[in-house]
């Protein structure tokens, strides 16, 4: 109990939701930070770190000590860092990792919360948003249900406004009902249908409440929904596929296209702006699990093995994304901000183009070759000057608006 009272007073609560933000518990003299964030660019890395609770694991061994040490050798490469599977249940690699990163300069985190007495979840939903900036708010809303193994999580989304300068970057991370195996199971599609319509009215209730011109809005994580293989039949379900009704479009003969309809539903049908941020950067969905390579024989072979269940070696599936969503109120703001507020706010954030990137985690490590089973994802936010102050500085305007 002593320890409990002595973790709340490390804690602040952000204003409306209970979720806790730690402030910076160590002494300045503990603090190292190779890499302090300057004002003009922040580094955000989206990972699904795979440190599920124990004894889970996948092979012999999930080697998770080793991996959270590991890891931590990276965080001088990032200022925002956006977690799936980092389950604090029976397991004190959580709290060890946010001490370590916490010493190399992310004072601020957020964390969703643990499941309460009443609820059908056993353990929390493994997110986790780590900052060097300010988190000045921050929000957690659970999913109405999930199926199969992934009812033991309280999945949900989490979200943190963190201020950047004069403006805010509004990052949402999630983690949505896994399909296991590659095997298609009706009942995991029409789950995440419902997790991903629910994600979005959270994003209408947040954004029409903190959302203002020259900001950012980033939805990043380990949505499930495999962009290289995004068909699947709905024959016999659909009648109980939920987006379909709200979006008839949708159906291609007897089959849908699930990254189209991931798309639609977190856009709103296209009403918001939304970019795939590695796509437009690569032209392509890099696979970021059951990631396979040509071997030494010129043969293809797995590229991980020790984390990886055998089955999904060489599946190559696109399962996690770095999505930035612009509001349709926000795409022309020099003709609905007045000028007199350009002048208050001098600069704005927005993406920097061609800046997004695949970061495997690669190791030289006598247990493990990667640090996931999943590979990481990495953009840039970059801040620039207002359209108004931008001409002062000869800046031109197809370098000034929030697009990529």
């Amino acid at each position: 109990m002593e320890g409990l009272k002595k973790l709340s007073s490390l804690m602040k609560r952000s204003h409306d939701d209970g979720i806790q933000m730690q402030l910076n518990p160590f002494p300045a003299s503990e603090i190292t930070d190779p890499s302090q964030p300057t004002i003009s660019q922040v580094r955000i890395l989206t990972y699904n770190i795979f440190l599920r609770p124990p004894p889970i694991k996948t092979n012999k061994n999930d080697h998770k000590n080793s991996r959270v040490d590991e890891f931590i050798k990276f965080l001088g490469d990032y200022d925002v860092i956006c977690l799936q599977e980092a389950f604090g249940f029976w397991n004190k690699r959580k709290q060890k990792l946010v001490k370590l990163t916490q010493k190399q300069g992310f004072v601020f985190y957020v964390e969703c919360p643990n499941p309460s007495i009443f609820s059908t979840s056993f353990i929390d939903g493994g997110l986790v948003i780590f900052s060097r900036f300010p988190i000045v708010r921050s929000e957690f809303y659970e999913y109405p249900y999930s199926i199969l193994a992934d009812s033991a999580a309280m999945k949900g989304v989490l979200y943190a406004k963190i201020s950047v300068g004069d403006n805010h970057l509004h990052v949402f991370t999630t983690h949505t009902q896994a399909t296991h195996g590659g095997k298609y199971d009706p009942d995991t599609y029409i789950t995440r249908g419902d997790q991903l319509l629910s994600f979005r009215r959270f994003i209408d209730k947040i954004l029409a409440k903190e959302f203002t011109e020259g900001d950012v809005a980033i939805l990043c994580g380990d949505f499930n929904v495999n962009a290289r293989n995004p068909w699947f039949s709905i024959t016999n379900i659909e009648q109980d596929y939920t987006p379909l009704k709200l979006y008839p479009s949708l159906k291609e003969k007897e089959r849908i296209n699930e990254y189209q309809s991931m798309l639609t539903m977190l856009s709103k049908n296209f009403e918001d702006e939304i970019v795939d941020l590695l796509y437009e950067t690569l032209k392509d969905f890099p696979p970021t699990y059951g990631v396979s390579r040509i071997g030494p024989n010129g043969k293809e072979e797995p590229d991980e093995t020790i984390l990886t269940h055998a089955e999904d070696h060489c599946t190559n599936l696109c399962l996690d994304y770095i999505f930035q969503l612009i509001p349709k109120y926000s795409s022309k703001f020099e003709l609905t901000m007045p000028e007199a507020q350009f002048c208050k706010r001098p600069n704005m954030l927005r993406v920097k183009p061609k800046s997004s990137r695949v970061e495997p985690f690669y190791v030289k490590h006598p247990k493990v070759t990667q640090l996931s089973d999943h590979l990481g994802l990495v953009t840039t936010i970059e801040v620039v000057p207002f359209p108004e102050n931008g001409k002062k500085f000869g800046v031109p305007d197809d370098k000034l608006y929030n697009i990529c």
